[in-house]
């Protein structure tokens, strides 16, 4: 299932995000992976912008490192933040 939304906060603020949910009907159906994607977009003058993304996956058949206190290695949520600002140019 895919599912997609685009809204305007402000006049030159855009915010979009994008919620994928998978299932592996033949290992584990039950389980469901998320991959959720969230970007801002900012333009600030005629020449700078700036984005503003985060994304989020849990995959349970992704193991991550070992947890010392626990000792419990397990799929956890994953978290990836970008910050972006650039010159914008029209040819």
């Amino acid at each position: 299932m895919t599912v997609n939304w685009n809204k305007e906060i402000a006049k030159n603020i855009t915010y979009k995000t994008k919620l994928e949910l998978f299932s592996n009907y033949k290992h584990n159906p039950a389980n469901i992976d998320l991959f959720w994607t969230n970007i801002i977009s900012l333009k600030v003058n005629k020449l700078i912008s700036a984005n503003i993304s985060w994304d989020m996956i849990y995959d349970d058949d992704v193991r991550v490192f070992e947890n010392k206190e626990t000792g419990v290695m397990g799929p956890r949520l994953q978290i990836k933040q970008v910050l972006g600002v650039g010159l914008t140019a029209k040819f």
